[in-house]
């Protein structure tokens, strides 16, 4: 007798997967790419995102910095909460302190830096981690360099006791002078304590100075040593009474905002 219409087909069973193709589907495929491949994906990630992959593996630990050319430290969205307490504040400068150290000390390999920024509320009393940053970002040739020290507080900006961090030239000081100093130091970040760091100011072709203090005779010397700048923007340079800009280093484009 002829099935009815009505009655429902027979359903097909269900395709098993073989095994193959089960375990095909729960693997880790990212993880079996070139280290190469992976490191360029991680390096288009910010600092903060690339280092967080390290808890995936140890493998992903040395993977998360292998290939970095842009360093971005900017933690300015913690402000507004920094701005009206005290005690949060100084504790989330000593964790900038700690996350610029640690991925500092994690970079290794010959490659070059592209840009290099700290944004945070910084003064005075962070002059020695700062000059080894900057000095880190020129031994890798860095080409776009941004020191922004703004205070989380507008009211700081004008404050006697909000010192702003020092650009002097102690932080670009050659390997003729000082190594013994500077020893310990740059070996946190494996850097050989006879490098000379003016070298890097070559390759700077932007350089941008925010609630910084730095003086006029530091700033031609720069414009001197940096033959391929192509802009210098000073923002809130309070300290800069004069500047003589003469002949060639005209060429680079020169913007001072005194307030913003």
């Amino acid at each position: 007798m002829p099935a009815s219409m009505d009655s429902p087909s027979p359903k097909s069973p269900k395709r098993l997967r073989s095994d193959p193709e089960a375990e095909s589907a729960d693997k880790d495929r990212i993880s079996c790419l070139p280290e190469d491949i992976i490191g360029f994906i991680l390096s288009l990630l910010p600092p903060r995102d690339a280092q967080a992959t390290c808890l995936l593996s140890r493998r992903w630990r040395h993977l998360s910095t292998c290939r970095v050319t842009d360093l971005d430290f900017d933690r300015s969205d913690l402000f507004t909460k920094m701005k009206d307490n005290c005690k949060f504040a100084e504790e989330e400068k000593a964790r900038y302190v700690e996350w610029v150290d640690n991925i500092l000390q994690c970079l290794s390999g010959g490659y070059h830096l592209r840009r290099f920024m700290l944004c945070f509320d910084l003064n005075i009393s962070y002059k020695s981690h700062i000059d080894r940053w900057i000095r880190f970002a020129l031994t890798k040739r860095v080409k776009f360099l941004r020191l922004d020290f703004r205070p989380a507080s507008s009211e700081d900006l004008w404050s006697t006791c909000h010192v702003p961090y020092l650009f002097g030239h102690e932080t670009l000081i050659g390997a003729d002078a000082g190594c013994s100093q500077r020893a310990s130091g740059l070996s946190n970040f494996g850097l050989n304590p006879s490098s000379s760091w003016h070298v890097g100011l070559r390759y700077l072709e932007e350089l941008t100075l925010c609630r910084v203090t730095v003086e006029g005779e530091l700033i031609e010397q720069l414009l001197v040593n940096c033959p391929i700048l192509e802009r210098l923007t000073l923002v809130y340079a309070l300290t800069l009474k004069r500047l003589r800009v003469s002949g060639s280093i005209t060429e680079a484009e020169i913007l001072i905002h005194w307030m913003v």
